[in-house]
């Protein structure tokens, strides 16, 4: 089995497939920030599911990061597995709880 390495000709084909899927270019300029910022914590390892729920549990816990920009964070990366057809390495997103707008009139 070969081994799932994030590199720059993976990068590029991904940025070729936003392309052809008519991403914005803010979209596509996002997702692959997105995913050279995952290629920066593997370092040069191979990609294995602990490795991605570790990165998700780091956004988590050191990043500073809301669910909304982690959620956010794990959709591009999650396209850009299955752009390379590495889908089992797909992970959730978190839950986000919506709460209702409450309209408070000031006194």
């Amino acid at each position: 089995m070969k081994e799932k390495i994030v590199t720059e000709q993976n990068i590029a084909r991904f940025e070729k497939e936003l392309k052809k899927s008519e991403k914005t270019p803010n979209t596509i300029h996002k997702y692959v920030r997105d995913v050279r910022k995952l290629q920066t914590y593997a370092d040069g390892r191979g990609l294995t599911r602990d490795l991605m729920i570790a990165y998700k549990k780091e956004l988590e816990e050191q990043g500073g990061y809301k669910a909304n920009s982690i959620n956010s964070f794990l959709t591009a990366i999650n396209r850009f597995c299955i752009v390379m057809k590495w889908n089992d390495l797909c992970i959730k997103t978190i839950k986000v709880q919506r709460t209702a707008f409450e309209n408070e009139e000031k006194s």
